[in-house]
C-alpha cells in the first residue's frame, strides 16, 4: 500500500512539474516570438537578435563597466537608432536631443523606479514625474545658479590652495603621485564644505581614513545613513556660510514651513556622489590629456602665464572664464568622456500616443537613451572625433581639417530641465584646479607609466570612473 501511494504521489508531482514546465515554456516562446515578430512596435528598428529578446547582454556589458563602448559599436553597425532591449532604443542623432531631453521631452524611465532604500525619500535625481522634479529642483537651482555659484568661490579657492599645498608635500615625499586620487580627495573635501560646511579633510590626511568612499560605492542605504548624520550635525551647529543645505533646508523660512529633515538628508547622496565623483573624473581626464600632449600643456601654461603674474595664484574667476584655451581643454575633455557617458533613461509615457525623436516615431511605453558618448564621437558633429584637439573650440584658431563642429551636439551635463543642476559650480572648480596645477607644477610620466592604454581603464558605472593616473610632479621654480 505504502509503495503504491509513493508511486502515485511521485506521478502527481511529475505531472504537476511537467504542466508548469510546458506552461512557462509556452509563455517564454510566445514572448520571444512576439519580440522578434513584425507585430512588435519596435520591429522596424535594427539591433542584435539577443537584445531584442532580453536585456541580458546589456546587463553583462554594464557589469563590466564597458556599456559605453558596446553602445558605440552598435551605433557604428546599425545607425542612429538601435534596439538595445525588447522595449528600449538608443539614439545618437543630435537632432533628437530636444525631443527626448528638452522642455517638452520625455520623463525618466523605469530604470529610476524604486532606487531609494525602503523607507527613504527619493532624491532629486531619482524623481521621474516632470512636475514633481521641477518642484524639487527649485531649491537646488536657487543654490547653484550662475549668480549663487559665486558665493562658493571662496570655498573653491581655499580648497584648491589646500590641494596645491598637499600636492607639493606629496611630490617631495614620493617619486610619483596618483593624480586621480588627489582629484577625488579635492572634490570630496570641496563638497563637504559646500554642501554641509564640514571638513572631510581627505587632502590633509592623504587617505580615506574613515572609509567614506566605500560607503557610497557599496550601496545607497549606508550612504543615506551617513548623510543623515551629517545633516543632523549641520542643523545642530548651524553654518557660517550659506552652504547648499542652507538652501535645501530653507533656513530663512519659519521652522514649520521647512522641509522634513529626512527629505533633505535624502539629497545627501546626490550632493556627495554627483558633486564629487563627476568633477574628479573630469579633472583627471583633463590632466591625462595634458600629459599625453605636452604641446597642449605648454600652450595652456603660456596662456596662464599671460593672464597671471608669478606672484599671484591663477584662481581669479573672471579671468579664468575669459581664458579661451583653458576652457577649450576642459570642453574637449568633457566631449571625449562626459561625466555620464551612456545618458539617462527616458520613457515615452503610456497613454499619450507615440512621440517623435528627431526623424524617429517612438511608440508609447518605449524606453529611450540619448547616447552621449556616441553623439560626442560622431564625425557629423565633430571632425576627427576621437582625438584631443582643444583648438576645435576656438573659432578663430580652428584647424582647417576640423570641418564639422556642432555645439548643439555637446551635452556633457545633459540637456533641458533635468540637466545637471550643479554644472555652474563644476565649471568653476574645473577652471580653478586645472589652471593652478598647471601654473604651479611641472609634471610628466616618463619612466612612470605607459599612458597608451590608460583609457582602457575608464569605466561606465553610470557615472564615469577613472583608473589611477601616476605622474612625476615637481614644483616650478
Amino acid at each position: 500500500m505504502v509503495p503504491m501511494m509513493r508511486y502515485q504521489f511521485a506521478n502527481i508531482v511529475t505531472a504537476t512539474l511537467s504542466t508548469f514546465s510546458v506552461y512557462y515554456s509556452l509563455i517564454v516562446l510566445l514572448a520571444a516570438f512576439y519580440r522578434l515578430s513584425p507585430f512588435h512596435p519596435l520591429a522596424k528598428y535594427p539591433g542584435p537578435l539577443l537584445n531584442k529578446l532580453s536585456k541580458l547582454r546589456m546587463t553583462w556589458e554594464s557589469s563590466k563597466g564597458k556599456q559605453h563602448l558596446y553602445y558605440s559599436e552598435l551605433h557604428k553597425i546599425y545607425g542612429d537608432i538601435v534596439r538595445v532591449g525588447p522595449n528600449e532604443v538608443s539614439i545618437c542623432d543630435a537632432k533628437a536631443i530636444p525631443d527626448v531631453l528638452g522642455v517638452t521631452g520625455l520623463p525618466k524611465g523605469n530604470a529610476w523606479k524604486n532606487r531609494a532604500p525602503p523607507g527613504h525619500i527619493s532624491p532629486l535625481i531619482e524623481i521621474r514625474d516632470p512636475v514633481e522634479h521641477a518642484q524639487h529642483r527649485k531649491p537646488w537651482a536657487r543654490a547653484l545658479n550662475s549668480n549663487s555659484a559665486k558665493a562658493f568661490e571662496p570655498i573653491i579657492i581655499d580648497r584648491v590652495q589646500e590641494l596645491v599645498k598637499q600636492l607639493t608635500l606629496a611630490s617631495m615625499g614620493a617619486d610619483v603621485v596618483d593624480l586621480a586620487f588627489w582629484m577625488r580627495a579635492f572634490s570630496f573635501d570641496f563638497m563637504g564644505r559646500m554642501a554641509f560646511d564640514t571638513d572631510f579633510e581627505f587632502m590633509k590626511r592623504g587617505h580615506d581614513s574613515e572609509e567614506i568612499w566605500p560607503i557610497f560605492e557599496s550601496g545607497l542605504r549606508r550612504g543615506v545613513e551617513l548623510t543623515t548624520k551629517w545633516v543632523g550635525e549641520r542643523v545642530k551647529r548651524g553654518s557660517s556660510i550659506k552652504d547648499l543645505f542652507y538652501h535645501l533646508l530653507d533656513e530663512d523660512a519659519p521652522e514649520s514651513e521647512r522641509p522634513a529633515l529626512e527629505a533633505v538628508a535624502s539629497e545627501g547622496i546626490l550632493a556627495v556622489v554627483a558633486g564629487s565623483d563627476t568633477t574628479s573624473t573630469t579633472l583627471t581626464i583633463v590632466l591625462y590629456y595634458l600629459l599625453r600632449h605636452p604641446d597642449k600643456l605648454k600652450k595652456l601654461s603660456a596662456e596662464i602665464d599671460l593672464n597671471f603674474t608669478k606672484d599671484e595664484d591663477a584662481i581669479e574667476f573672471t579671468r579664468l572664464a575669459e581664458m579661451q584655451y583653458l576652457n577649450a581643454c576642459i570642453n574637449e575633455a568633457l566631449r571625449l568622456y562626459s561625466p555620464v557617458m551612456s545618458g539617462s533613461q527616458r520613457r515615452v509615457p503610456p497613454g499619450g500616443g507615440p512621440r517623435m525623436a528627431g526623424s524617429c516615431l517612438l511608440p508609447e511605453g518605449t524606453h529611450v537613451l540619448m547616447h552621449t558618448f556616441s553623439i560626442h564621437r560622431d564625425t557629423r558633429n565633430f571632425s576627427n572625433p576621437d582625438a584631443f584637439i582643444p583648438e576645435r573650440w576656438l573659432p578663430d584658431a580652428r584647424p582647417s581639417d576640423i570641418v564639422n563642429h556642432n555645439n548643439d551636439a555637446f551635452i556633457p551635463f545633459s540637456f533641458g530641465p533635468q540637466n545637471c543642476v550643479g554644472k555652474n559650480v563644476a565649471i568653476l572648480e574645473l577652471r580653478a584646479v586645472v589652471a593652478l596645477i598647471v601654473q604651479k607644477f611641472n609634471f610628466h610620466t616618463k619612466g612612470v607609466a605607459d599612458l597608451e592604454r590608460w583609457e582602457d581603464g575608464i569605466d561606465d558605472w553610470f557615472a564615469t570612473a577613472c583608473p589611477a593616473l601616476l605622474a612625476h610632479l615637481e614644483v616650478k621654480s
